[in-house]
């Protein structure tokens, strides 16, 4: 618990990656690190940092939610069985108002953290 508070205090890294100005964030094919290569292509100050070790998070708190639990996705009441204390429920946001509101009454009577009800 000590280590997933000591992540919520690290610097976030918010950009993206070798953007470039022609790029654009809505077009879903220039959200991810695309190495440049070739010889006509040169790094330059303005694309950015390069994903490189320092970045991610610590091994021991990787995946987990800044609240503490273990994340697990839900799409349907039967996935609840078996899920334990110590982890969190995200519902699938494709998911229903109907089947939505179903999985967190269950979700409440198991005692069970729902991340976005």
């Amino acid at each position: 618990m000590e280590l997933v508070k000591q992540k919520r205090k690290r610097p976030v890294f918010r950009g993206r990656f070798g953007k470039r100005k022609i790029r654009k964030k809505s077009v879903e094919k220039w959200n991810k690190w695309r190495k440049p290569r070739g010889i006509d292509i040169k790094r330059k100050k303005e694309d950015g940092a390069w994903p490189r070790p320092g970045y991610g998070a610590l091994r021991e708190i990787k995946g987990i939610h800044p609240s503490g639990f273990a994340e697990v996705m839900v799409s349907n009441p039967s996935q609840l069985s078996g899920i334990g204390k110590n982890i969190a429920v995200r519902i699938s946001a494709g998911v229903g108002r109907k089947k939505r509101l179903e999985i967190a009454r269950q979700a409440n009577k198991q005692g069970i953290h729902v991340l976005n009800y």
